[in-house]
């Protein structure tokens, strides 16, 4: 593999376990508002919300529809949106990997979809605004790029000046965070944390279950 110089790094699901917050901010929902009763298939509402890409309304309205809440889809995605990041805390391997490319000459930066103020309290509970500062992150609600489209990864490797072969990009999602990358030639690192054997696309680099597993391949 190319000598790496710089990691661009996504965020949901990649140095933040984004589902288990998002199941813990729905189960205090439903505490919340007196549905404590109600049986949920946590398969089914996984599914449904395509680890956060399905469209935010339309899977609330499931949602409602599905539980039979006396809800609007407005009021459960304003709590899910204002919420969620209470439920973020430090993955103490993910500080550990961090603190260890720090140490090195590696750039490092954060490249992630959703809102400011949500994206922002996400990094702050997770403590990883100790590693990238604001220039380190690119948010799509701020920058008007949003992944998988090209323009939000060329506007990061822009700011690098590096070429894209000494850029890895480490992200869970194959077609929205890992594909665009490697088209445009950086490396490409496969967070695959699901418990399914799901087999490589031989356009992925390098395969790990946790970001920490990158310490074995970069060198501080």
């Amino acid at each position: 593999m190319t000598h790496t110089q710089a990691i661009i790094f996504d965020l949901d699901n990649t140095l933040i376990n984004r589902d288990r917050a998002f199941q813990a901010c729905i189960k205090d929902y439903l505490s919340n508002n007196g549905y404590e009763s109600i049986t949920i298939d946590w398969e089914e509402v996984m599914i449904q919300d395509q680890e956060g890409h399905a469209n935010r309304l339309d899977f609330c309205d499931w949602f409602i529809s599905a539980h039979q809440l006396d809800s609007t889809k407005e009021e459960l995605w304003q709590y899910l949106q204002t919420n969620i990041a209470s439920h973020i805390s430090p993955d103490v391997k993910v500080i550990e990997l961090l603190e260890h490319l720090s140490s090195s000459a590696i750039t490092l930066k954060l490249l992630t979809n959703g809102g400011v103020k949500n994206q922002q309290q996400k990094i702050i509970n997770a403590e990883l605004h100790r590693f990238f500062s604001n220039a380190d992150i690119y948010i799509s609600e701020a920058t008007g790029y949003s992944k998988p489209g090209l323009q939000g990864f060329e506007n990061v490797l822009n700011d690098l000046h590096l070429p894209a072969e000494k850029v890895m990009m480490v992200g869970d999602q194959l077609y929205i965070d890992l594909y665009p990358a490697k088209r445009l030639g950086m490396q490409v690192c496969w967070v695959h944390n699901s418990k399914s054997q799901s087999s490589t696309p031989p356009f992925v680099d390098l395969r790990v279950s946790h970001p920490i597993e990158l310490k074995e391949h970069i060198k501080a």
